[in-house]
């Protein structure tokens, strides 16, 4: 729900709202009458180049006529971080004391939150999940620092497309691990289920999304499970497995993944000196597990470009961080 607070199309600054009249609301009134008569338009170009039409922006000027709305624009309008952030989703309102004093403003109602709630969490869903599909962590860091100054009820609402993001990105997953059982080829694409930067930027997200965190660590656990015993790459799954637990995720999900983990033969033993080697197969039961005779093949150019970029990518973090 798009917010455009009425004071900006009066064109008054917060230092005058007290001198605000009902004299004001209505030659604004007409002006937006005789805009729309003289362009012969249908929708105006308001703040920041958005358009409305005749109905909206009339009754944007009406509730400055009710007591309590008036009040509640004002407010918004006096907190220009908040206004911004309401109107055009910028993150002012975010590096500032007034996200981190919110709650604790007298002013601030329930009743005032619950008016501006459909707009906050329609501003929020947009940024939020526009911020995690480029990969900007250091703004997603900003926006997730915070907790949100809405009711819980409202989250969903807040975290609805970050979520429909991942839960696609699950799918993809869950989509590749098949393939690779059935025998496809392992290729390029492998990587971008583990990459580092994409598990910082989900373990940047809240506690809202722990559960689809786990079910992705756990699908992790799955590929690395088929790449192993589909493919007989076992230092590609120890990967995997690695990355997985590096995601925040609850105890449960890491026992899991450790436990295939530990299944696995150790980097020295996968270095095979004879065609008699065995090598485990991950997620066998029993004492000694299911085996398989034969060496392991070489890894491909792209598998080690796999690892490198893993490294180099773990390099840049570590600088990232420092500086």
């Amino acid at each position: 729900m798009e917010y455009l607070n009425p004071l900006s199309i009066l064109n008054i600054s917060p230092e005058k709202l007290g001198k605000l009249t009902s004299k004001h609301i209505k030659n604004a009134r007409k002006r937006l009458l005789a805009e729309f008569e003289l362009n012969e338009v249908t929708v105006l170009k308001v703040k920041g180049g958005r358009e409305f039409d005749r109905t909206s922006l009339l009754k944007l000027l009406n509730e400055l006529e009710q007591e309590e709305l008036r009040t509640f624009h004002m407010m918004v309008y006096k907190n220009q971080g908040l206004c911004q952030f309401l109107e055009a989703g910028s993150f002012g309102f975010f590096t500032t004391e007034a996200v981190t004093n919110f709650p604790q403003t007298p002013a601030y109602t329930l009743r005032f939150v619950e008016f501006i709630a459909p707009y906050f969490s329609y501003q929020y869903n947009k940024v939020l999940h526009s911020t995690f599909r480029k990969g900007d962590w250091e703004n997603l860091l900003v926006l997730c620092t915070h907790p949100l100054v809405l009711p819980d009820k409202w989250h969903s609402q807040c975290y609805a497309d970050t979520l429909k993001h991942l839960v696609g990105k699950y799918k993809d997953l869950e989509s590749y691990t098949e393939r690779i059982e059935q025998g496809m080829p392992i290729d390029k694409d492998l990587y971008g289920f583990y990459e580092e930067v994409w598990l910082e930027l989900v373990n940047t997200l809240p506690e809202y999304f722990m559960d689809v965190r786990d079910r992705y660590a756990l699908k992790l656990r799955d590929l690395a499970i088929a790449v192993n015993n589909v493919k007989s790459r076992p230092a590609i799954a120890r990967m995997i497995l690695y990355a997985g637990l590096k995601l925040d995720i609850s105890q449960a999900s890491k026992d899991k993944l450790q436990y295939i983990l530990d299944q696995l033969p150790a980097s020295s033993q996968s270095n095979n000196t004879g065609g008699s080697s065995k090598k485990s197969k991950a997620g066998g039961s029993g004492t000694g597990g299911y085996q398989y005779a034969g060496q392991e093949e070489g890894m491909e150019s792209w598998q080690m470009a796999l690892i490198g970029g893993a490294v180099l990518t773990g390099i840049w973090l570590i600088v990232r961080t420092i500086f």
